[in-house]
């Protein structure tokens, strides 16, 4: 108890986490979830809102948290939102793309028609992206594949004759190649050429119960710190994106290939998906 008060005295978030650095619980209330990847950086460069607090988390451990009802906003993958949409209100913000991403990739030493009954490894941060590539194995294809979950923390990835990454992990690999595996098969293009429909990854969404005037400001909130954003998406991501390996150039066409606001294109992507899912019964 001491502890979680001198950590909230200093106005930071306690946060309870397992020996991966995965958050397990919050010890504080109006948190705002966001996925440390380059591609949400537009709508958090501007957002400052001292009524809420923001808490870096990969996009499945953030629909963990909420499954508790310790995020009261924020950015949910797009499984997430489907699972938990009865507590949440979607809002009109997404992480969505045409054709290629660049940042949900599988690995393959094969090419993905002829992965059947082969070993795909999973990021572990994945809620949305594995579910995609399941519909694609399946339904697209008409194959079983065997997934594995993998930690963050495992580099040896040559057990497997595939591995699915997401976020700024695959981003860095889209650019600079994965030794072993020749194959790279970018998700979304792959879903694109299949149903010629944007996909979306991610979605705003708030709790049903938070207040009103909180929910108002929020989305004011948001629309100014992305339209801020979008004036010059290229400074936007650079900074994260010299992590990463990527040129000033690289960001900005990247963050550029994105769709950020939620309109009927992207509605309609998500009801052809979420149609897909229960058609095709997955579990990992």
């Amino acid at each position: 108890d001491q502890i979680i008060k001198i950590i909230k005295e200093a106005e930071k978030i306690p946060v309870e986490r397992d020996t991966f650095y995965n958050p397990l619980k919050l010890y504080s209330e109006n948190i705002i979830g966001k996925i440390p990847f380059l591609n949400s950086v537009p709508f958090f460069q501007n957002l400052k809102w001292m009524k809420f607090k923001i808490l870096l988390a990969t996009p499945r451990r953030i629909g963990i948290l909420n499954k508790h009802g310790q995020i009261g906003a924020g950015l949910f993958s797009l499984i997430d939102y489907f699972e938990q949409e009865e507590s949440l209100d979607l809002m009109d913000w997404c992480i969505a793309t045409c054709d290629q991403v660049k940042s949900v990739i599988l690995f393959s030493k094969y090419c993905l028609a002829n992965l059947n009954k082969k070993n795909i490894g999973i990021s572990d941060d994945t809620a949305t992206s594995v579910k995609l590539l399941q519909v694609l194995i399946e339904k697209k294809y008409n194959m079983q594949a065997n997934f594995v979950r993998m930690q963050t923390v495992r580099n040896d990835y040559s057990q497997y004759d595939a591995v699915l990454l997401i976020g700024d992990d695959a981003l860095k690999h889209y650019k600079f190649g994965m030794n072993g595996f020749a194959n790279v098969i970018d998700l979304a293009k792959e879903w694109y050429e299949w149903q010629r429909h944007p996909f979306v990854f991610a979605v705003w969404a708030c709790k049903k119960t938070l207040d009103d005037k909180l929910k108002q400001e929020l989305k004011q909130l948001i629309e100014s710190s992305l339209s801020k954003s979008e004036k010059d998406l290229g400074k936007v991501g650079n900074v994260l994106g010299k992590r990463i390996g990527l040129s000033y150039d690289e960001s900005k066409e990247y963050l550029e290939g994105f769709n950020y606001r939620l309109g009927e294109k992207e509605r309609m992507a998500m009801i052809v998906f979420k149609k897909l899912l229960y058609e095709t019964k997955l579990k990992i």
